[in-house]
C-alpha cells in the first residue's frame, strides 16, 4: 500500500495548505505598497528599445541603453492602452559605451517598475544590479514618477508613438 493510501487525509490537508499560501502570497504582493524585483522580466514582451545620449535633458536619470518589457497581464491591454491590475512594466537601463562605429551596453544603471494595483500605478527604481536596494521607493514615485507618467495619452504609459516629457521626441 502507498503512502497516499495510508494518510490521504493528511496529503489533502497540505495540498490545500500549499494553495492557501500560493494565493495568499499571490495576494500579498499585488496588495503590497512594497516594491518587489521583477525576477525573469527579460523574458516578458520586449516593447521597446532606445538609447538616450548626452545632450539630452533625460541623460543624467536615464542615460544610455535601455530596454522595456511588459509582463503578460500588461501586454493583454497594450493594444487599447486599458491596463487591470496586476499589470507591471520594467525600464532597464545600462550605462553605455560608446565605441568606433558602435554603441554598447555597459554596466546596468537602474531597473525602474511600475506596476498596477487597487486601480492605481506605483512606481519605483532599483540600482544597479541590486534586486533589494532601492533609488526610488513606492512613496517616492508616487510623486515623482507619477507627475511624469500622468501626461501619458493612454492610462499613465508612455508608448512607442508618445515620446515621455523628458526623452527625445523621434
Amino acid at each position: 500500500m502507498g503512502v497516499a493510501a495510508k494518510s490521504p487525509t493528511r496529503f489533502r490537508k497540505i495540498a490545500r495548505a500549499g494553495v492557501l499560501a500560493g494565493a495568499l502570497g499571490s495576494l500579498t504582493a499585488a496588495t503590497s505598497d512594497q516594491a518587489s524585483y521583477p525576477t525573469g522580466f527579460q523574458r516578458w514582451e520586449h516593447v521597446h528599445s532606445g538609447v538616450v545620449l548626452p545632450g539630452s535633458p533625460a541623460y543624467p536619470g536615464f542615460g544610455g541603453i535601455h530596454d522595456t518589457y511588459g509582463n503578460a497581464i500588461a501586454m493583454r491591454g497594450y493594444p487599447a492602452g486599458k491596463y487591470a491590475d496586476g499589470s507591471v512594466f520594467v525600464f532597464d537601463v545600462h550605462h553605455e559605451v560608446v565605441g568606433k562605429g558602435s554603441i554598447e551596453p555597459a554596466k546596468r544603471r537602474q531597473v525602474d517598475v511600475m506596476v498596477k494595483r487597487k486601480g492605481v500605478w506605483d512606481y519605483f527604481e532599483f540600482k544597479g544590479d541590486s534586486r533589494t536596494e532601492l533609488s526610488v521607493t513606492v512613496a517616492q514615485g508616487r510623486s515623482q514618477c507619477a507627475g511624469c507618467h500622468d501626461g501619458a495619452k493612454r492610462d499613465h504609459v508612455f508608448r512607442e508613438e508618445d515620446a515621455a516629457p523628458a526623452m527625445p521626441s523621434s
